[in-house]
């Protein structure tokens, strides 16, 4: 019945329908039924939204299980999602909205208005509030895009962070404001650190001053690591300098220099920089990891970032067939030479962590980026080479490595963290976020390049390849 009502026209006696089944308990907890209701109140929403709004003129629907719990956050979401005039994206992407006209905008700001007035409990507000918010994720909504009192009423939601989306100049200075002291417990910075993703989308470049301060003075890696990833949105000038004066006192985290660097490869101006310091020694050579390299490669059509990265780095060209085979056949004969002394586990715990955690879990430690590697065949040695060495060979569909270029001629690289209908966010190799509106996107593609890195043991001693792989085959 949840599957038919999609179909069925949105006439009286199907919302009759629809109200008992909204209405009825036990169903919150099916696999099934919340989302094919929600499915079917986005359809009758498209077909007829004043039925379904008519739905929610009934107090006692407000309370129900499958109505909080799946409904009103999603029903305020979508009409967010289409309550702000945008053209549509070109090229259009996976997912991405049709062009939204004035006309469409006004009415879903006007349904959304009379859902607030009718939510009967503060709630109900509050789910409507979280929902528009993210209707708006990714994106800065100028004042003057709003109807007056739907700007008024989200300045007075008690949402800060929507407060400053929807372009509350008052919000938007207390958060920034709040960027002056570091937190120093736990959910303070996790707080922060969302308050810093927040000002980067919304005013990248008035945050950024106080960006670079945390990128290169916090003792929080978290809020590094989120700093560095705010200010790949913001064109301020004097960012590729000072994070350059600043990186040898950044600390030797394994994510922290790493993300510094995926910052200046974030823009092509910055990237020649970052070039610039690699030639004059500034940032060691080593420090550059094979998906740095990759990055760097999509410059290489500028000229000076070609000659300079020849000069600097040598090969242009990503290993050969031929060379992972040698690659592999080097590590097998490391690993299988019969006068070899037994590798040392715990040893290789250390180079797992330093090396393959922040993307890979082992035995219920490390990152979830890339796939858990407990489950897997450990002990085949080949299926180990393979995948190290050439880690492009076989990419699950869920791990595919996007590039995204924008607008403001940013190059993006990482995971598609989450897509929806006006944002997408990637994740890259050092965990860094980034949202970007879908308006800014002028392409996106799937590359055939893992988001894991080529090269990763070339630079280990025999000594230290035999404790890696007693670690990863115990």
């Amino acid at each position: 019945l949840a599957s038919s009502l999609k179909r069925l026209p949105a006439n009286s006696r199907t919302l009759a329908v629809f109200r008992e089944m909204l209405l009825h308990t036990g169903d919150e907890t099916d696999a099934h039924v919340p989302l094919l209701l929600w499915w079917a109140v986005e359809a009758k929403l498209r077909e007829n939204p004043s039925a379904v709004l008519d739905l929610f003129a009934q107090p006692d629907l407000w309370p129900a299980p499958i109505v909080r719990s799946t409904i009103t956050q999603r029903l305020a979401r979508r009409l967010a999602a289409t309550g702000v005039e945008a053209p549509a994206p070109v090229p259009a992407t996976p997912g991405s909205m049709p062009a939204i006209d004035a006309a469409t905008a006004r009415s879903s700001q006007e349904a959304l208005l009379t859902l607030l007035s009718r939510a009967p409990d503060p709630k109900d507000r509050a789910l409507l509030f979280a929902g528009i918010a993210e209707g708006f994720e990714g994106r800065a909504i100028r004042p003057n895009l709003l109807l007056p009192d739907l700007a008024k009423a989200i300045a007075q939601s008690g949402n800060p962070e929507l407060a400053a989306r929807a372009g509350d100049e008052a919000a938007i200075v207390r958060l920034l404001d709040s960027l002056a002291t570091e937190p120093k417990d736990a959910k303070a910075r996790e707080a922060q650190a969302k308050h810093i993703e927040l000002l980067s989308q919304i005013a990248p470049d008035r945050a950024a001053p106080a960006l670079l301060k945390i990128a290169t003075t916090a003792k929080a890696p978290t809020l590094r690591r989120a700093a560095l990833a705010g200010l790949t949105r913001s064109a301020d000038a004097s960012i590729p300098a000072t994070l350059i004066a600043s990186y040898t006192s950044l600390a030797k985290d394994p994510l922290i220099r790493p993300a510094a660097i995926s910052t200046l490869l974030a823009r092509k101006p910055w990237a020649l920089e970052l070039l610039k310091a690699v030639d004059a020694g500034t940032i060691p050579k080593s420090d550059l990891t094979p998906d740095h390299l990759d990055r760097l490669r999509a410059y290489s059509t500028d000229k000076a970032i070609a000659a300079l990265l020849q000069k600097t780095l040598g090969q242009l060209a990503r290993p050969t067939s031929e060379q992972k085979e040698q690659e592999i056949a080097r590590i097998r004969t490391t690993l299988t030479a019969a006068n070899a002394a037994p590798g040392d586990a715990k040893a290789g715990q250390a180079l797992f962590t330093a090396r393959c955690a922040n993307c890979h879990k082992l035995f219920g430690q490390g990152a979830t980026l890339g796939p858990d590697l407990t489950p897997y065949e450990r002990r085949n040695l080949d299926f180990w080479l393979i995948s190290v060495v050439d880690p492009s060979a076989a990419i699950r569909e869920e791990y595919t490595n996007f590039r995204i270029d924008t607008k403001d001629d940013q190059i993006l690289t990482g995971l598609i963290a989450a897509r929806g209908p006006d944002s997408v966010t990637l994740t890259d190799a050092t965990q860094q976020k980034t949202t970007i509106a879908r308006p800014d996107i002028t392409s996106e593609q799937a590359l055939t390049l893992s988001i894991m890195p080529e090269g990763l043991l070339t630079d280990l001693t025999p000594e230290q390849l035999r404790d890696l792989f007693a670690y990863l085959q115990k």
